[in-house]
């Protein structure tokens, strides 16, 4: 199930270990894992293309939906 933003983006779970995203920059694949409570550590690394944007959009989503959300490894925010 996708979840659908009105800014044009959208995301989904691929089960256990990654999410799926398309939005303006196309689609991508994100490496992430789903923990025992309801949270979900990102891979920042697998994030190619514009890093905060892209992962601003993929958290916002998760966490309208009620997750937690980790990063791996932790990314500095300028």
């Amino acid at each position: 199930m996708w979840i659908e933003s009105s800014a044009g983006y959208r995301v989904r779970s691929t089960g256990r270990s990654g999410f799926d995203y398309e939005g303006p920059d196309g689609p991508l694949h994100i490496d992430s894992e789903w923990m025992a409570s309801p949270k979900v550590v990102i891979d920042t690394r697998s994030i190619p293309v514009e890093p905060p944007h892209v992962l601003e959009r993929v958290m916002r989503c998760w966490l309208w939906a009620g997750f937690d959300i980790d990063l791996d490894p932790p990314l500095q925010w300028t």
